[in-house]
């Protein structure tokens, strides 16, 4: 009688830990454990910059985190593993810092440009401004005096390549300005700019092309084409011709598109050209680094898709985003692609950078 008193003691404890432990070993499934419910998949479409930190080149971008696996996404305030933005080495591929974005909305970002300080990125209603040392938000467009006209709706903002000042306008009082890209200062414009750029940002009447997906933001040099020789190039952005908006008419009307940009407003230059003499060739389906003097194949990257974004650094350095199927490391990814940045060094040996890849705990691997 004291035995069964005892075994009746004791069950409710042991219930309790067997219903615990199924809990949590439930849990860690969904949760925690690598396994089927794991995703891979990254969507970068932000574009791609290069720049400097200590002394070394980085490759900085922003990609979509689709999260570790669908429960988790749940807890996520945009249903994502959220926005992020990594710097990543561009002689060894190594990442340098990968940050989380706070920002609750999902909208099309952009990134505007970089100097060695800080990285620009304009989403839908905002200007992220990051520190290039660690991918700390600095500042946005409410904290710069000035700048939060340029995130109205009919706010525009451009960087000038090899420029540190971005030129915006406000969109309600059509004001033009000009941004200092390392004090953060905000001011007018001298004379020669206005007359090269006023009704260049003024949608109203010769608008500069923009990427189809931002509807308010200009950034060149940050998609790739390729060109009729099979290598990888990018889109540039042709300047206007100097001062041809200070010929404006009386009446206010545009001389004419073709005045302002008589060779057209995109410009392609092939990656690595006049910069370093390796050049990056496009077969079907890989991408491979070529000797520009005697043509000979130095590394080739994994299968790929479709190229994305890309960049050149001024000592030659290499850096581009293309859609990779996945599947072969990551059954879970959905779509069997995701977005991979690829680096190439001075020696043409290309570097494998995998985004938005998880492991315990959720967390970034």
């Amino acid at each position: 009688m004291t035995e069964q008193r005892a075994r009746r003691r004791w069950w409710p404890t042991i219930s309790t830990l067997v219903v615990s432990a199924l809990v949590v070993a439930t849990l860690a499934i969904l949760f925690v454990i690598p396994g089927p419910f794991i995703h891979t998949e990254a969507v970068a479409k932000s574009g791609v910059v290069t720049a400097r930190i200590d002394g070394r080149e980085v490759a900085v971008t922003v990609y979509l985190d689709n999260g570790a696996n669908p429960f988790w996404r749940m807890l996520k305030r945009d249903g994502s593993g959220g926005m992020r933005i990594t710097a990543v080495d561009l002689e060894t591929g190594e990442p340098v810092w990968d940050e989380e974005i706070h920002d609750p909305y999902r909208r099309e970002r952009q990134l505007i440009g970089a100097t060695d300080q800080y990285v620009f990125l304009r989403t839908t209603f905002h200007v992220y401004v990051f520190s290039l040392a660690d991918g700390s938000v600095v500042a946005t467009e409410d904290d710069i005096e000035g700048l939060d006209g340029a995130t109205r709706s009919q706010g525009r903002i451009v960087h000038r390549e090899g420029s540190d000042t971005l030129l915006f306008t406000d969109g309600d009082s059509d004001g033009f300005f000009v941004l200092d890209m390392n004090t953060l200062k905000v001011s007018e414009p001298d004379a020669d700019t206005v007359a090269t750029w006023q009704c260049v940002l003024d949608r109203m009447r010769t608008p500069y092309d923009t990427p189809t997906h931002v509807a308010t933001a200009s950034s060149p040099g940050l998609r790739s084409a390729t060109d009729d020789a099979g290598y990888l190039a990018r889109a540039v952005y042709v300047a206007p011709v100097t001062g041809r908006c200070g010929q404006m008419t009386a009446d206010d009307e545009v001389i004419g598109e073709d005045d302002i940009f008589p060779t057209g407003q995109t410009a392609y230059e092939t990656l690595g050209e006049g910069t370093t003499n390796h050049r990056l060739q496009r077969d079907d389906d890989t991408v491979t680094v070529v000797d520009t003097e005697d043509g000979a194949e130095i590394d080739t990257s994994s299968p790929v898709l479709e190229v994305v974004s890309g960049a050149a650094s001024p000592e030659g350095r290499f850096a581009f985003i293309r859609q990779r199927d996945l599947s072969d490391i990551a059954p879970a990814v959905r779509g069997q692609s995701s977005s991979v940045l690829y680096t190439v060094g001075q020696d043409g040996t290309i570097h494998e950078v995998i985004l938005g890849r998880h492991g315990w705990f959720g967390r970034p691997w």
